[in-house]
């Protein structure tokens, strides 16, 4: 019984997590959105084809979390997205404290 709930909640965490995931990438294929999201990167000092790479890793990677598959492999990329995010957003941060 506890195995039943523990893959239980295994299975609602994958699907709410990759569910959330998703919309951010989607949102990104909007072509006025992506262009614009890329010359603010860019002033940023962080080369635009991160935000290719970052709807990619969202949309694929929230689908394969989804799914289950590639755990492992999806699980590293994600880390990796988070903590480039988590750099960025430090940087957006100083950036907008400067004017």
């Amino acid at each position: 019984m506890d195995a039943m709930l523990a893959s239980m909640g295994m299975l609602i965490f994958r699907l709410l997590y990759g569910i959330s995931l998703m919309p951010h990438g989607i949102a990104k294929t909007n072509k006025t959105m992506n262009s614009q999201f890329k010359e603010y990167m860019k002033q940023l000092g962080v080369p635009p084809i991160f935000v290719d790479l970052s709807m990619l890793v969202e949309i694929f990677g929230g689908f394969l979390v989804i799914l289950g598959a590639i755990s492992i492999l999806v699980s590293s990329v994600l880390i990796l997205f988070f903590l480039g995010t988590i750099v960025v957003s430090h940087k957006m941060k100083n950036h907008l404290q400067l004017g």
